[in-house]
């Protein structure tokens, strides 16, 4: 650890202890161990392409599965997913007729519409009003 009584005369030794303090760092954090949790997250990131985590095969044998699991896992999970949209946009074609009197619809906007907008709204304001520079204030919109 680089303190107050280190002295260091080149840039070279320094540029290793950095290099030292930062490997030290990475080895110790716990996201990079694997646990149940950790295996379930990288799994679902594989799927959904998601990437989230720092949790990542060691070996080639695993990181040739990883590339077998998304080849064959990904275009699965689409499949899912879009029935699993089909599904939920007939039930809630059901509700609605169930839910109208047999009202003709007319060209208003409906409330969960409304909502949306207004949480979309409420989102870019308050990122706009929380960030400083303007380069903050893309990675979180986009991240938004």
């Amino acid at each position: 650890m680089l303190d107050g009584h280190l002295r260091v005369s080149r840039e070279a030794d320094f540029a290793q202890l950095i290099a030292e303090q930062c490997l030290t760092q990475a080895q110790a954090d716990p996201r990079l161990e694997w646990s149940f949790k950790s295996a379930a997250l990288y799994g679902f990131g594989i799927l959904t392409t998601l990437g989230y985590g720092k949790v990542e095969p060691r070996t080639p044998n695993g990181r040739l599965f990883t590339v077998i699991y998304g080849f064959i896992g990904i275009p699965v999970t689409v499949i899912l997913l879009t029935n699993l949209g089909r599904y939920l946009e007939q039930l809630i074609q059901k509700v609605k007729k169930i839910c109208s009197k047999n009202d003709p619809e007319d060209d208003t906007i409906n409330g969960s519409t409304l909502f949306f907008i207004v949480i979309l709204y409420l989102g870019s304001t308050h990122f706009y009003n929380a960030t400083d520079s303007m380069d903050d204030q893309f990675n979180r919109a986009l991240h938004w």
